[in-house]
């Protein structure tokens, strides 16, 4: 939804009910898993010339057919890419590192200038953060003219998955 002249993120969520956030949260997670396992035609690979980094981008036309979503609005932004590395740290390592908000600033100070925790919609387990449902605010500037400053409001959530992997952010703006 557009904010028109008015600061701030797209959406407020401070104030939803938990079960309408929780509801919006589960369908984004199950739709994050078929697009992370997915591969073509909904990913594309970008071919360059640098063999390390090759990104796909994803087929827009693919994704509204799979996700039976209607034309977006005009005003929708479309920006997507994936990559995947490997990180030699626990992935419960990470998830701490995420969910704190302290920790997930101090490591990624040269995106993130800002960050809160604006509501805790569900504690999860106290030490490994499982299932822990979280209402965030961000700054996020990219170094590069082109890309101004964005604050967004989000939904940072941590759910195993029963291969050991981990899902963290839900994403309420459009």
């Amino acid at each position: 939804m557009p904010s028109g002249n008015l600061p701030g993120p797209a959406h407020d969520l401070v104030g939803v009910p938990v079960e309408e956030v929780s509801s919006i949260v589960c369908r984004a997670k199950d739709e994050f898993i078929i697009m992370a396992t997915v591969g073509y035609p909904l990913w594309i690979t970008s071919s360059t010339d640098n063999n390390a980094f090759h990104p796909e981008t994803l087929n827009f036309g693919e994704y509204l057919r799979m996700s039976q979503r209607g034309i977006p609005t005009p005003y929708f932004q479309f920006k997507t890419s994936r990559h995947s590395a490997t990180i030699r740290v626990s992935p419960i390592t990470i998830v701490q590192t995420l969910m704190d908000v302290d920790q997930w600033l101090s490591i990624f100070c040269s995106m993130v200038t800002n960050a809160q925790i604006l509501e805790i919609l569900s504690p999860g387990e106290e030490e490994s953060y499982k299932e822990r449902m979280q209402v965030m605010s961000a700054e996020f500037v990219l170094p590069t003219p082109k890309i101004s400053a964005r604050e967004a409001q989000f939904v940072r959530y941590s759910h195993p998955q029963l291969d050991g992997s981990w899902i963290v952010d839900v994403s309420v703006d459009e």
